[in-house]
């Protein structure tokens, strides 16, 4: 899943992860989001979810979503140097924005493959 309100920045990165083999459910919103979780959460392995969604706060996302999938991985990403990760576990990594690709699946592998706790 990836989640954030800057369409610019799902367009760009959705295409990437598909490229590199992973499924994506792209969102916009928190919403949207919680949605597409409802629809297909025992599909992900990794939720990528920016820290402030238009909607909402991605880090009450995170929580809600483990809370539902305690091993799901959780990627927060933020622009705005957001330092704390809630308590979601080892399986929870925060990427600051700007970052690459390489960057980017560097992390969601390393949320993917970590232990739950």
């Amino acid at each position: 899943l990836l989640a954030d309100d800057e369409a610019a920045l799902v367009g760009a990165v959705a295409p990437q992860l598909r490229r590199a083999g992973h499924t994506v459910f792209s969102a916009l919103s928190a919403a949207e989001s919680r949605d597409l979780f409802a629809r297909f959460g025992a599909e992900l392995d990794v939720a990528v979810i920016d820290v402030r969604l238009g909607d909402g706060d991605g880090r009450q996302l995170a929580e809600e979503f483990r809370d539902a999938r305690p091993e799901l991985g959780i990627v927060l990403i933020s622009a705005s140097g957001a330092r704390t990760v809630p308590n979601l576990g080892r399986r929870a990594l925060l990427l600051e924005k700007p970052f690459d690709f390489k960057q980017l699946r560097g992390a969601i592998e390393r949320a993917r493959s970590r232990p739950a706790r």
